[in-house]
């Protein structure tokens, strides 16, 4: 399955990344939807080196684990201050830093039970910077304690200040692979320390870095995206497919978009904001029948302080529209035959 969210003027491009960021996240949150890149088809190998990176940091990471759990402490903190480099290096990549926190935690034992609390204590700080909530489990009780010292740490820190800032503006701005909006952007509360910075826009490859927050005084990111190789054939492709959205039945040009992202559905969304209002018209396809299985629209207020649950509630149902049978598979049931499938409308106002 392939999302795409675009904007059919530059009003709605803050709109549009705000949407993709909500569709990804509910692809990735769905168990019976399996989400392709649409940026990937459009990639070569040399724009996307971090997933060896990432493939290595990982291995280094189980390696570290059960070096660990065999009390092999100089080999654990060796293999685990080698996978966290390889996650820094691979940070454009890095989507969910569940290995990254236990290769922390790892490391910051290991250290502990080394003999080096101080260590210990910086290291399990770094790691609550990036997850506030973390609670690890079964620790040895001097490791608890080490661990009880870094939340201390971290408790009386002043909070610091995060501007992200990228050329071209709107990119989708991740944080410790929390998404926060779209560039220009100012996090006004962030945790000291260091942090683990993604910047994504579709026809550009994706930058990842480490950013370290001050105590005081705001901390400033500026990045400048680099274009795909193929970025401007993927804009002219969607150009076209944004026409031919209103369009009855299956355009052209979004039947290349399926081909070329080899998805077995496409969810397709055009984005434009007037005034303070964000209007969203998006079409669900699927590509065994070359049908449109679904058309929503959504206005939604630009400025409202839940535009993202707002968002994602709309990615939501086009998501339900998108696993939904597929017209043939609805005629085996004995449901509607293909060709008389009478299309989702439903024009949602969200005020």
């Amino acid at each position: 399955m392939a999302a795409v969210s675009t904007a059919k003027d530059p009003s709605g491009e803050r709109a549009a990344g705000l949407l993709q960021a909500a569709l990804h996240q509910v692809l990735d949150e769905r168990a019976t939807a399996r989400r392709v890149s649409v940026a990937a088809a459009f990639r070569s190998e040399d724009e996307s080196p971090y997933q060896d990176v990432l493939d290595r940091a990982r291995e280094a990471s189980a390696e570290s684990r059960r070096a660990y759990d065999d009390l092999r402490l100089d080999e654990a903190i060796a293999r685990a201050s080698q996978a966290i480099a390889l996650f820094q290096e691979g940070a454009a990549g890095l989507r969910h830093m569940g290995r990254l926190t236990d290769t922390l935690e790892v490391l910051a034992s290991a250290l502990t039970l080394q003999g080096s609390a101080a260590e210990g204590v910086a290291t399990f700080a770094e790691l609550l910077t990036i997850e506030p909530g973390y609670a690890p489990r079964d620790l040895p009780r001097p490791v608890e304690q080490v661990f009880e010292r870094a939340l201390d740490t971290l408790r009386t820190a002043d909070s610091g200040e995060l501007e992200v800032y990228s050329n071209p503006p709107y990119a989708r701005v991740f944080l410790d692979g929390r998404f926060q909006g779209t560039t220009p952007l100012t996090l006004p509360a962030v945790n000291p320390g260091t942090h683990y910075l993604r910047l994504e826009k579709l026809g550009h490859q994706s930058f990842g870095s480490t950013v370290k927050v001050a105590r005081s005084g705001p901390t400033t990111t500026q990045t400048r995206l680099l274009d795909l190789s193929r970025g401007g054939e993927l804009a002219e492709l969607l150009r076209r497919c944004r026409r031919q959205l209103p369009e009855p039945g299956m355009g052209p040009a979004l039947r290349e978009l399926g081909r070329r992202t080899a998805a077995d559905r496409l969810i397709v969304s055009a984005a434009a904001q007037s005034g303070e209002d964000i209007t969203y018209a998006a079409s669900v396809f699927d590509m065994g029948s070359g049908e449109r299985i679904g058309l929503e629209s959504r206005v939604l207020p630009a400025d409202a302080p839940d535009a993202f649950e707002r968002a994602r509630t709309f990615a939501a149902r086009l998501a339900d529209l998108a696993t939904e049978p597929a017209p043939d598979e609805e005629t085996k049931a004995g449901g509607t035959p293909p060709g008389s499938l009478t299309p989702t409308r439903a024009a949602l106002t969200d005020t």
